[in-house]
């Protein structure tokens, strides 16, 4: 906490698959989707044109950033979302996993979601959980939260400067992602954390990627130096742990024990 005296307690952070830099992370969109680890899903003409909308999206970011309007930042997030992000969900594809088609049942794209929401609001669960009776239902989405968020610059806002503060503070962050998702997907996200401006970026930069394996299995990529670590898991989507539940506990041990991932190997 730089602005008091007052301590915070915190050892470490994990963002996975995060949102962090619009503005670098779109340009990742493209590759992810056209040039990826799971080959080209979308068509070469597709392809063509969000490559191609890139610098009008990264100079409408680039006005966000310096001046946060709503405006302005709304006018970046329009631009990029019709000509950058539209062009995978009008393809019907799962925009957390470009392996799978959308379930068009689903507002997040997955059958499973109406069983939790069911599972969740069972009157038991919500008793072993300590839900107060005048919390309403669980909701997988929130449509009203999405809107309000809508109505703000926020999802074009560059959070990337609150990384170099808590590096330098000495808690940990680790940054991972799930190789399939497009949405928030790993190629952004490594790139994310190479442009981090803290004391120990040239060296995280010029370490290897090396193998991840879990119970002898190749898991993953992962590159540390110091306190920052980032992780590629692969044959995942958005959401880690659903998709390789076994290299997801071994990921999350392997954080909170403090050890280190070149250990897997």
């Amino acid at each position: 906490n730089e602005k008091s005296k007052q301590k915070i307690n915190l050892k470490s952070v994990g963002i996975g698959n995060g949102w962090i830099d619009p503005r670098l992370q779109e340009k990742y969109y493209a590759p992810q989707a056209c040039d990826g680890p799971y080959g080209a899903v979308l068509s070469k003409s597709v392809c063509q044109k969000m490559y191609a909308a890139y610098p009008q999206c990264y100079k409408l970011a680039t006005k966000c950033y310096k001046d946060p309007t709503f405006q302005k930042c709304n006018d970046a997030t329009n631009y990029c979302s019709e000509y950058i992000e539209n062009p995978y969900y009008d393809s019907g594809l799962n925009p957390y996993d470009v392996r799978k088609k959308c379930d068009p049942n689903s507002s997040l794209c997955y059958d499973i979601e109406a069983g939790i929401d069911i599972w969740l609001n069972r009157p038991e669960i919500r008793s072993e959980l300590g839900v107060a009776k005048q919390v309403g239902k669980f909701e997988s989405c929130s449509n009203a939260v999405g809107e309000n968020f809508s109505k703000t610059p926020d999802n074009m806002l560059n959070f990337a400067d609150r990384l170099p503060i808590l590096l330098n503070a000495g808690v940990r962050v680790l940054l991972y992602a799930g190789d399939a998702d497009f949405i928030c997907n790993w190629m952004g996200n490594k790139a994310v954390a190479l442009d981090i401006e803290w004391s120990g970026k040239k060296r995280f930069n010029k370490a290897k990627d090396i193998s991840w394996k879990v119970n002898g299995t190749d898991a993953g990529e992962v590159r540390a130096y110091d306190k920052l670590t980032y992780l590629r898991v692969f044959k995942a989507g958005h959401m880690v742990p659903f998709d390789q539940p076994e290299a997801g506990l071994s990921m999350l041990n392997t954080w909170l024990s403090n050890e280190s991932f070149s250990k897997h190997r």
